[in-house]
């Protein structure tokens, strides 16, 4: 368990510098469900592409956590810092780290429901960096406590992230399986911002097919949600699709 003592070590160390900051800013020592907020906070900007103020966010919430010496949120605080500094600086090998750390410290503190967060998180590293199968095996563990646990929107955002390994393995039927069930659990909520990554997923799918009369209709839907999201990050990303698919086609790109 070394990874959990260096988990642990720096937790103390996070105590250790946090503190004295804290006390010296002669403010207002903050309630422990101040972390709960910022947490918040820090999901809802970086959801919305601002992954600076993401990160000040998790941040902060990370000192309040420490003050009251709580482990767990600690432990998801730092995971989130992790995925942010990921969308910033793209340094996989030490986000990763990071999250596998607090992945076997939340496995140690019996969190399975918080586990999974970060198991997902490193299923994601794995996407990214191209090990597919490995990603594969831990996002089918993840929609498996979901959907065991009714937890519907974690369930549809891993069979979303499964199309996408298949999409990428050139395993088309089963990425069309798999991203149709997440269109279905997301409608039924409504998630709009898993609608409009699901529908750019199934856009990809057909695009990658040499198919943008088919893709392009998914990538418009793609674009009805981001604007109801308020997703800035996945406008552009879906409004350059769309531009593709225009250009593939013979038309004019997305001018708005």
């Amino acid at each position: 368990m070394k990874r959990d003592r260096i988990f642990i070590l720096k937790f103390f160390l996070l105590f250790i510098i946090f503190i004295p900051s804290l006390v010296s800013a002669k403010k207002t020592i903050p309630e422990e469900e101040d972390s709960f907020a910022l947490n918040g906070k820090g999901v809802e900007a970086y959801s919305s592409g601002e992954f600076d103020k993401a990160r000040k966010n998790f941040f902060e919430g990370l000192k309040v956590a420490t003050l009251y010496l709580d482990p767990i949120t600690s432990a998801i605080l730092v995971n989130n810092i992790a995925c942010t500094d990921l969308k910033e600086t793209y340094s996989p090998l030490e986000s990763e780290d990071t999250i596998r750390s607090v992945y076997s410290s939340l496995i140690t503190y019996d969190q399975p429901a918080l586990a999974v967060i970060a198991l997902n998180n490193l299923a994601v590293l794995d996407l990214r960096g191209g090990r597919l199968d490995s990603a594969i095996e831990k996002f089918k563990k993840v929609e498996q406590y979901q959907g065991t646990h009714l937890n519907l929107r974690g369930e549809g955002i891993a069979l979303n992230n499964l199309a996408i390994c298949y999409r990428k393995k050139g395993q088309f039927d089963k990425a069309i399986l798999s991203v149709n069930k997440a269109i279905s659990i997301f409608e039924s909520e409504p998630y709009e911002n898993g609608l409009a990554n699901a529908y750019y997923n199934k856009g990809m799918i057909y695009l990658d097919q040499k198919n943008p009369e088919i893709a392009i209709g998914f990538f418009t839907l793609a674009l009805k949600y981001d604007k109801k999201s308020g997703d800035k990050f996945n406008l552009d990303k879906t409004r350059d699709a769309i531009n593709t698919c225009k250009k593939m086609m013979g038309g004019k790109s997305l001018s708005e």
